[in-house]
């Protein structure tokens, strides 16, 4: 929806704070993943006990098979997914806690903090698509995020043009009810060049609710598809029966 339609009768899809001059972020990750999921919870949405495998994604075909190696190194990990959180450390980097995995990533951190290279797993995939959602919440990392870790294209330019035009203020602003903490994971699909990653996430009122991310291996590391993560939307999660879930320290 963009700034001047009316609301949609849909009550599934209630109008984004950001619909609005300065705010409008067309096909962007960050009002799908982070304002409208704040929102449909906020309005009531899709109350959804989540059963694996029930959230779909549309969008384009996966990208090309890429066999290149990891761009720092990393090893090639299991293809097992996990059924419990391997080891992690924390580091809180705009309020929220964002994961690391000493084997699996992030196996770089640039001077403004920007993290990217993931083991080629899908463990390495977890991490890639937590971070990426992490990194939304903050203004410094965000474009460089963006850069590194979302595959080139239309979506991701039409992103980074939308965050070039809001001050740190207003881009704080239009997050203040949104933040969310990743808190788990499911897999429902990894083939070693493609991932669906169903993120588990928590909002400050202790709500969890979930959403599918797609990953691709591209340029030997994970990279967010946001093409095919455009029609992504939350449910709410009332049962985690599925997931695998940690403690954020």
């Amino acid at each position: 929806m963009t700034a001047g339609e009316a609301p949609s009768s849909d009550e599934d899809e209630p109008r984004s704070p950001w619909a609005r001059p300065g705010f409008v972020v067309a096909a962007a990750f960050i009002g799908l993943l982070v304002v409208l999921g704040a929102w449909l919870l906020a309005t009531g949405g899709d109350e959804d006990a989540a059963a694996p495998g029930a959230l779909a994604t549309e969008g384009q075909p996966p990208a090309p098979a890429d066999d290149s190696a990891s761009v720092c190194g990393l090893a090639r990990g299991a293809l097992e997914v996990p059924q419990s959180a391997p080891p992690l450390s924390w580091q809180v980097l705009a309020g929220v806690g964002v994961p690391s995995s000493p084997t699996a990533g992030p196996g770089e951190v640039d001077g403004d903090g920007v993290r990217w290279c993931y083991e080629r797993s899908p463990w390495g995939a977890v991490l890639a698509a937590a971070n990426f959602l992490a990194a939304q919440f903050d203004y410094d990392r965000l474009p460089g995020t963006l850069a590194r870790s979302a595959v080139p294209g239309e979506h991701r330019d039409a992103t980074l043009a939308t965050f070039e035009g809001l001050t740190e203020q207003e881009y704080a602003q239009g997050l203040a009810a949104s933040r969310v903490e990743v808190v788990g994971f499911r897999v429902p699909a990894y083939d070693e060049d493609t991932a669906v990653i169903d993120l588990l996430a928590r909002n400050p009122a202790g709500q969890r609710l979930a959403v599918p991310v797609v990953a691709v291996w591209s340029e030997g590391d994970w990279k967010v598809d946001m093409a095919a993560t455009e029609h992504s939307r939350w449910t709410l999660v009332t049962d985690a029966t599925g997931f695998v879930t940690w403690e954020v320290g």
